[in-house]
Order: structure tokens, then sequence, then C-alpha cells
């Protein structure tokens, strides 16, 4: 069964907005490599929204959501945490620590 995972989070600053659009093709290849290895993620795609204020991860992915959102936290951990360190609603970090 195929699902929708779509993130929508405020970025800090439009410094912020600078750091993100820099990073994100250093770790194409991270990426990558992860969805070749979790072979659940069908799509997904990082887009700025709302003037560039916000970013959305959106992806469509197989299987249970908890499952999928661990392994994606395990293989792209440390993604996240860069996503995430230019964001206001940041979930507790690391993300791939198993108490967060």
């Amino acid at each position: 069964m195929q699902n929708t995972l779509c993130l929508v989070t405020t970025l800090k600053s439009p410094a912020d907005y600078d750091a993100l659009v820099a990073i994100l093709p250093i770790v194409k290849g991270q990426v990558d490599n992860a969805f070749a290895q979790l072979k659940t993620v069908h799509f997904a795609r990082v887009v700025f929204l709302d003037d560039n204020t916000k970013v959305a991860v959106i992806t469509e992915f197989d299987g249970d959501f908890d499952k999928y959102v661990q392994d994606f936290a395990q293989a792209l951990g440390t993604v996240f945490d860069t996503l995430f360190a230019h964001t206001v609603e940041a979930p507790p970090l690391p993300v791939e620590d198993p108490q967060n």
C-alpha cells in the first residue's frame, strides 16, 4: 500500500533558506543511496513555500508509517538534523536517537 508523508516547517530566517539551498545539492547523493537501500520510497521532494519562508518534505512510500519513519531517520538522520537546524518547529535532535 502506498502512503504519503508531507512535512511543512517554517525556516528561521532568510539566511537559513540560503543555507538549505546550498546544502541540498551536497546531500543529494546520500539521499539517493538511502532510498536505494530502503526500497520503499517512490518519490521524494523538497519544496520551498511562502516566499521561501517554509520548507516542505514530501514523500510517497510503501508500508507502515512508523517503520518508514524509523528507517528514514536511521538512513538520513544527519541530513534531517541539518534540515531541522534551520527550522522553527524542529523535533528533538538528533532525529536518529530512539529516545526522541
